[in-house]
Order: C-alpha cells, then sequence, then structure tokens
C-alpha cells in the first residue's frame, strides 16, 4: 500500500504529463525506489529492453551535468551498460568517460522502468562521491555534439528539469529524457529529507 507522500509523488508527477501513468513502489528498508512510467504510445507487450545508470554528484549546492553546446541539451551523467557490466561498474565508467571524474556510488536510490512503443528502458540512479581526477574518453558522436562536464546549482538543475512538458511538441525525447531526470532529482532530494529527518529523530532518542 502506498504512503501518503507516494501517493503526493504519484499526483505530482502524474500532473506534469497527464499522457503517462506512473506506479510508485518503495522499499522503506533501504530507501530504494522503483518509479514506472507508461509511455502513452507503450505497446501490450516489451519486445526490447536497454538498461543504463546515471549519477547524482552534489558538492558545495552544486550538481555535475553534462552540457551538449551543440543542442543545448543537459543530462546526469551516464549511459547504457555494456555486456557483463553490473550497473555500479556502468556509472563509474560512464561518469569517468563524459566528466574525467572517478567516483564511488555510495547509494542505489532509485530504480526507473520506462515504457515506449516496444521497449522497455530501465535506468539505475546512484548517487555518487568524487575520489579523484582521471581522463575523459568521448565518443566520436559526444565530441561532435560538443558534450562537455558543467557544475551548475542544484536548485537551478532541478527548475530546468521541471519544464520537460515545454518539449512536448518539440522533441519527444527531450522532454521524456528531461521528465527522467526531473523525477530523478526530487527523488534525490526526498532521500534527503528522509536522511535528515532520521539524524534528527535519532538524536532526540539518545538525548
Amino acid at each position: 500500500m502506498m504512503t501518503e507522500t507516494e501517493r503526493l509523488l504519484l499526483r505530482e508527477y502524474t500532473l506534469d504529463d497527464p499522457d503517462a501513468l506512473y506506479e510508485i513502489m518503495s522499499d522503506t528498508e533501504t530507501m530504494l525506489k522503483t518509479v514506472e512510467i507508461l509511455g502513452a504510445n507503450r505497446f501490450d507487450n516489451y519486445t526490447k529492453t536497454r538498461d543504463g545508470s546515471r549519477a547524482v554528484i552534489v558538492q558545495d549546492g552544486k550538481i555535475l551535468l553534462t552540457h551538449e553546446l551543440k543542442s543545448g541539451w543537459w543530462l546526469l551523467p551516464g549511459g547504457g551498460m555494456e555486456e557483463g557490466e553490473t550497473p555500479e561498474d556502468c556509472v563509474i565508467r560512464e561518469v569517468l568517460e563524459e566528466t574525467g571524474l572517478i567516483v564511488r556510488p555510495t547509494k542505489h536510490f532509485l530504480t526507473l522502468h520506462e515504457y515506449y512503443e516496444e521497449y522497455r528502458y530501465t535506468g539505475y540512479f546512484f548517487v555518487c562521491e568524487v575520489m579523484k581526477k582521471g581522463q575523459m574518453n568521448l565518443t566520436d558522436e559526444e565530441k561532435q555534439r560538443g558534450v562537455q562536464p558543467e557544475w551548475i546549482p542544484l536548485q537551478d538543475a532541478i527548475e530546468l528539469f521541471s519544464k520537460h512538458e515545454l518539449y512536448a511538441d518539440i522533441s519527444e525525447e527531450k522532454r521524456g529524457a528531461y521528465q527522467r531526470e526531473y523525477i530523478a532529482l526530487k527523488e534525490y532530494m526526498n532521500l534527503n529529507s528522509g536522511s535528515c529527518l532520521y539524524r534528527m529523530e535519532k538524536k532526540a532518542t539518545l538525548q
């Protein structure tokens, strides 16, 4: 049974995109949430799958994003899993390739399933911390798109991705990507709020 918080989240996400249906499940022990986005154009049964991982890296109130200069797109660092990779391996590799930073995943906080046409896309979202600098390794396509890492204020990123519906008539791909990132950052904020509340309650109990 969904909690009241989950009902509010469900209502918020559904209002953002009336053509999609969301189902939310959570594990209260691990604070891991699973969100399903059922696109209006989905087929009755999916026949193809694609899995990937993305990182939420926040330092001093700023979040690390990848910025495609040619298209103007902003995204969380990450990408598709390669054969034999775990979600953790994938996010470490993708962040290094796209940003030149070596990170350590500290928490898997969200799994997001998206259903569009014949596809089910599964994204694993991790909170990551920067360990040290490495070497970027962009693909030729990414170089042509002008992909580069940039730190921007976390609240600016949430505001940016919250406007995903503005792209509904321009690019369904961009609308869906920004919606995905928006959900991830909202869950990240809820995760931090829950952790702070837990620490406050634990401190009060000990006193």
